[in-house]
């Protein structure tokens, strides 16, 4: 294995915990109860894009 393989190796690594992070983060909103309906969530982004 050279250099540029390890580096790639390592980068897939740390997309893939950083992945598994936000899983276990939305797997934990869910349980609690912290969502947003999808509709709100889509009237908000559109709002905020016609301020811009």
């Amino acid at each position: 294995m050279n250099i540029t393989e390890e580096q790639n190796d390592y980068e897939n690594t740390k997309n893939t915990l950083g992945i598994l992070r936000i899983l276990s983060q939305s797997e934990k909103e869910i349980e609690d109860n912290e969502i947003i309906p999808q509709d709100k969530v889509f009237k908000k982004l559109e709002k905020n894009l016609k301020n811009e």
